[in-house]
């Protein structure tokens, strides 16, 4: 019995919410998870662990929504995992992030709990090279969170980009967070 457990039933709710999970067979198509399964529950995750992973983080309506658009996509596995957005804004919340670069955007699911997690007044230079998924599916959801104000979209390759926010910040005096 697990030492932290008080009776077998808890010894075994822990044993099976610990246990390792079988690894998938990338050789039978018939056991490969769906792509809705992957995004919804990150891509290294599935059974208990994934039901938990994608229930326990606290997303905000707007971002529920974005991710379950996004699920359906082509690429969706680019997209960022519901724990690793909650871990996302509390490393925005503990270092009071006001100004930030996002370097790949696809439908901006980070870009929004971005948006969200910092002050009205904050920005965000994303970074993308292409605008097409953050225009289809994004988009319309940052507008209706209200956030698009804070977003500076550049289409464009990231070290250009980057090289000229350097610039800026050599002869103006400004920075990120």
């Amino acid at each position: 019995m697990h030492p932290c457990a008080r009776n077998a039933s808890e010894a075994a709710r822990h044993a099976t919410l610990t246990r390792k999970q079988t690894p998938i067979n990338f050789n039978s198509s018939s056991e490969l998870p769906s792509t809705r399964e992957k995004f919804n529950y990150g891509s290294r995750r599935n059974g208990e662990q994934g039901a938990i992973a994608n229930v326990y983080p606290r997303e905000s309506e707007f971002l529920k929504e974005l991710r379950d658009a996004t699920a359906d996509y082509p690429g969706a596995l680019m997209g960022t995992a519901p724990d690793a957005g909650q871990l996302m804004t509390l490393l925005l919340g503990l270092v009071n992030a006001k100004k930030t670069i996002e370097i790949g955007v696809f439908t901006g699911y980070s870009l929004l709990l971005t948006a969200l997690a910092i002050p009205d007044d904050g920005k965000i230079t994303s970074i993308d090279v292409s605008r097409k998924a953050y225009d289809d599916i994004g988009l319309p959801i940052m507008q209706k969170a209200g956030v698009e104000h804070k977003i500076d979209f550049v289409e464009s390759p990231a070290l250009p980009v980057l090289d000229k926010l350097l610039d800026n910040v050599s002869t103006n005096n400004t920075e990120t967070d």
